[in-house]
């Protein structure tokens, strides 16, 4: 049994610091994740909690037949479509607006160049809010995470034939959005 098998196993059992080893190897993704998702660091660091308590509830029912790591995410990303679907979404742009009243922009000397990157980012951002949740999902885990179609499918429980077919759409999308934003 590797190292990680044994801490999964020792966690499952209700062992607190095993648990703990495994928030503290995988929190900086998860959180990397959320906040992809989400674009808020308090909403991505309230559904990563949810996301904890819920792995710690059902660590004992993990039986391994897919990594960790992506039993975790699949945990996580149900956690947030949830959210969304229960919650009408607050404005996305919230946190762009803190950064950019805060100064926080770090290359002050280039403000052309900054103010660009910004607008692009925004018009990214306004597109990527326009997706459906299901084709949002599977582009960031995709395109930013980098998870192999096989690893997707077992997050949002599909086929991988759907998440390609899904993905293909979310870029389809994000194109014809994007085009229409430089008009």
């Amino acid at each position: 049994m590797d190292e990680d098998a044994n801490i999964i196993e020792r966690a499952g059992r209700g062992d607190e610091d095993a648990f703990e080893s495994l928030v503290y190897a995988y929190h900086d993704r998860l959180m990397g994740l959320l906040m992809r998702t989400a674009r808020d660091p308090l909403l991505a660091q309230e559904l990563a909690q949810q996301t904890w308590i819920k792995v710690w509830k059902n660590l004992p029912r993990f039986k391994g037949r897919s990594s960790f790591f992506t039993w975790l995410y699949s945990i996580a990303t149900r956690t947030a479509l949830d959210h969304f679907r229960k919650v009408k979404r607050r404005n996305e742009y919230e946190y762009m607006d803190e950064l950019e009243a805060s100064g926080s922009s770090g290359r002050r000397s280039q403000p052309d160049q900054t103010m660009m990157r910004a607008e692009i980012q925004q018009e990214f951002y306004q597109a990527m809010d326009q997706l459906p949740e299901k084709l949002r999902m599977v582009l960031i885990l995709r395109e930013v995470e980098g998870l192999s179609y096989k690893e997707i499918s077992q997050i949002v429980k599909c086929r991988e034939g759907t998440v390609m077919s899904r993905l293909y759409n979310a870029r389809k999308q994000m194109q014809q959005l994007l085009k229409g934003s430089q008009s």
